[in-house]
């Protein structure tokens, strides 16, 4: 079923183009009606005027307190309904103004936009569609269906962003450092997807189809180890996926894969790839692997993939160089993270792997402090009685309140007198109360119980500190 905001782009004639666009962005002139207001800017997007050298951005809350003639040009994102999102519309249409559709940039950001971390690019679409459309009109498929050909400048610089992309293992999110555990080589690995993804809707597909992908896979590589990868929203809880998971656990040959792997050491053990819509169906095809598409995806019928759809819109094959340069170079926008301004693709990449390197270095120190934090819980299980899951399980990886050492809430030779006229009974407190009370007396223990943050800020132990981090994170 077609959404409002896509209907009627869809009818409307925009008089947004890409070129236009950045020569408004080089010039620093662009004025924008963004859908968003000011405070979901701040939060979600500081990077967006920096990114579109913007002289002046208005807010879609601030829209009856500005002329027309002072705006350049409406942004919104991703083009589902929402409210905000119909008003900057509705108000673009009436006003004849160009309307382009964002999305964060196939190399965005390490941590996903939920976790409020602005995205370093922008993908940008000057039809009104986007570029997930895969067998509509978008700026990519147009693009791609043209008689252009890179030349030999623009081929060698998408030959550079493969190479920048795979030597990194860099993706749309980067906060992996999982190193891949899989010992055998050329397994099968399925992408499973949150449920009703837009993504998957403009595939034109269906939780049906993820059922005979994995029908497929099994069917067509009896002989080979399958991996079902999970989504990772699906792993934190928040949304569900499609493939029921509960029907493989214990199938033979197949494998459940919640594990958040870097990307270049994922790809180390995998040689075919099945997928609906996924994007990383498109970075599998980087590492040259074998891609199966279920759904219609931007990536597949250009002779890259084995597809199991049929596409309307395809006039022609295009090399893995062509999707690379349409997708991070010609119609995305990025901000140069070392310096803060707007800059062109490859310099702006480059200063992320710098940023990323940087991360994934801080990474290996919390893992260094962690190691730390077990020895120091195997001294305490000494002095008071700990009952604990494996403390293996720790990492800065796989950290959960289910496999947190779970501390009894007692302190030795500090034990209140007991009452044996009363059945004692038994407290059924926080990991977190259990924690402070194994390592205070009661008078400090009743301080902290009204202040649980204190007793961390009053430790000098940088572990302990760590630890309780963890434990308000998860």
């Amino acid at each position: 079923m077609m959404n409002t905001i896509l209907t009627a782009l869809r009818n409307y004639n925009n008089r947004a183009d890409l070129e236009d666009l950045r020569e408004r962005v080089n010039s620093g002139s662009l004025r924008i009606l963004f859908e968003f207001n000011s405070s979901d800017t701040l939060l979600y997007y500081q990077h967006i005027k920096s990114i579109f050298n913007l002289k002046n951005i208005v807010f879609v809350n601030q829209i009856n307190n500005t002329r027309a003639d002072d705006i350049d040009a409406v942004f919104i994102l991703c083009p589902y309904d929402r409210a905000d999102r119909l008003k900057a519309v509705s108000w673009g249409i009436k006003n004849q103004k160009p309307i382009y559709v964002l999305e964060a940039g196939f190399i965005s950001s390490i941590y996903p936009l939920s976790d409020k971390e602005s995205p370093i690019s922008f993908h940008v679409d000057s039809t009104g569609s986007l570029y997930l459309d895969g067998d509509g009109h978008n700026e990519v498929i147009n693009y791609l269906n043209s008689e252009v050909n890179l030349d030999l400048e623009q081929l060698s610089l998408s030959k550079k962003i493969i190479n920048l992309v795979c030597e990194n293992g860099l993706s749309k999110y980067n906060n992996s450092t999982y190193t891949n555990q899989i010992k055998s080589k050329g397994n099968v690995l399925i992408i499973d997807q949150t449920l009703n993804d837009f993504s998957i809707t403009l595939a034109e597909a269906s939780q049906d189809r993820f059922q005979e992908m994995v029908d497929a896979a099994i069917s067509t590589y009896p002989d080979k180890q399958i991996y079902i990868k999970v989504h990772p929203e699906v792993l934190s809880g928040s949304r569900k996926g499609n493939i029921f998971l509960e029907n493989y656990m214990f199938r033979s040959g197949v494998h459940i894969l919640a594990e958040p792997i870097l990307i270049n050491e994922l790809f180390k053990s995998f040689d075919i790839v099945f997928t609906v819509s996924s994007t990383l169906g498109f970075e599998a095809l980087l590492y040259g692997k074998e891609v199966h598409c279920f759904g219609k995806t931007f990536y597949g019928g250009w002779g890259l993939t084995v597809d199991h759809v049929k596409y309307k819109n395809r006039s022609r094959t295009r090399p893995i160089e062509d999707l690379v340069y349409a997708l991070y170079v010609r119609s995305n926008f990025y901000v140069n993270v070392e310096t803060g301004n707007n800059d062109l693709a490859l310099p702006s990449i480059i200063s992320f792997v710098e940023l990323i390197g940087q991360y994934r270095k801080i990474s290996k120190i919390l893992d260094y402090q962690l190691s730390s934090l077990k020895a120091q819980l195997s001294v305490l299980q000494k002095e008071i009685k700990i009952t604990q899951t494996k403390l293996s399980s720790l990492s800065t990886n796989n950290i959960s309140k289910s496999n947190l050492p779970i501390l009894e809430a007692t302190v030795p030779k500090k034990e209140p007198a007991i009452d044996k006229k009363k059945p004692t009974k038994k407290n059924n407190f926080s990991i977190e109360d259990k924690f402070i009370k194994c390592l205070v007396d009661e008078r400090r223990y009743n301080k902290y119980k009204r202040d649980r943050d204190a007793f961390f800020e009053d430790s000098s132990n940088i572990v302990f500190k760590l630890y309780w981090k963890f434990l308000k994170r998860h």
